[in-house]
């Protein structure tokens, strides 16, 4: 039985950490895990919202940045500067300097990655027309590159190539293969393999399996009497689907249905003028 170690390493049984479990809540409440050092506390369940909240500090930021820019015509400028950040990242990584993934500037890749091809999408056609052309070659080859190393890392692919530009690259690879599958004709397999309704529900549902998965595979983390290891796991995989189920059907989509108290814009330039 793993449950000592379990309490343990969580901070359970410390009173000095028992006490950080408050703050470590308020920073995933309030989006502000990756500020407060909640990361860097061994064996901490909500840690992982660090994610979370960078994404969080992103979509709040980049909007009021963008609208100045094109306000001022400026949009070479927005498509020019995720390039610039995603430069950037790649040399800091390949030279080897650490990176803390507790700000939202320390891991700046495929956030920026993500920006470049939305405005790239909008703004240059062209290259839009020859991602269409080429979208079926581009996610086989996206896919290919990142089912294999994930397969081939700690084997073939060691773990510091990761740290030193591998992660990076990853982000950069995946904003492409997002972008060919959504320029895709819906007739390519793996776009006919995402429209499988398992597949559509298990996205629908990711943000509270992202969430939950980590308390329920740390707190179910230890051997239960009696069960072997699968069946540990098939338990802790049937408790996170549950849960993320229970959270999208009774908070996330209640307030998805909010949407209809707010106008939308048809044209997307009306949003920024």
């Amino acid at each position: 039985n793993k449950l000592p170690e379990f309490l343990e390493m969580s901070g359970v049984t410390d009173p000095n950490r028992r006490g950080l479990y408050p703050r470590f809540v308020f920073g995933a409440l309030t989006y502000t895990t990756n500020l407060i050092g909640v990361t860097q506390t061994r064996g901490n369940l909500l840690g992982h919202t660090w994610s979370l909240a960078v994404e969080e500090q992103f979509y709040l930021l980049w909007p009021f940045f963008l609208v100045r820019l094109w306000r001022r015509g400026a949009w070479r400028v927005a498509l020019s500067l995720p390039a610039a950040f995603v430069g950037i990242s790649l040399v800091l990584r390949l030279v080897g300097v650490p990176t803390d993934n507790g700000f939202l500037w320390g891991r700046p890749e495929a956030i920026a990655a993500g920006v470049w091809v939305a405005i790239a999408r909008w703004k240059l056609p062209r290259l839009r027309f020859s991602v269409q052309s080429w979208a079926g070659a581009m996610i086989w080859i996206g896919g290919a590159v990142i089912a294999l190393s994930i397969l081939l890392r700690d084997h073939l692919l060691p773990s510091w190539l990761f740290s030193r530009g591998g992660s990076s690259i990853l982000g950069v690879v995946a904003a492409g293969l997002i972008w060919a599958l959504i320029e895709d004709d819906g007739q390519h397999p793996v776009s006919r393999m995402l429209r499988l309704r398992p597949l559509v529900y298990i996205g629908m549902i990711s943000y509270g399996l992202y969430l939950f998965h980590m308390p329920i595979f740390r707190v179910v983390g230890w051997e239960l009497p009696g069960l072997g290891g699968s069946v540990n796991t098939l338990l802790k995989v049937s408790a996170s689907f549950l849960i993320a189920s229970l959270s999208f059907r009774f908070f996330e989509q209640p307030f998805k249905l909010m949407q209809h108290r707010f106008r939308p814009i048809d044209d997307p330039e009306r949003a920024i003028t």
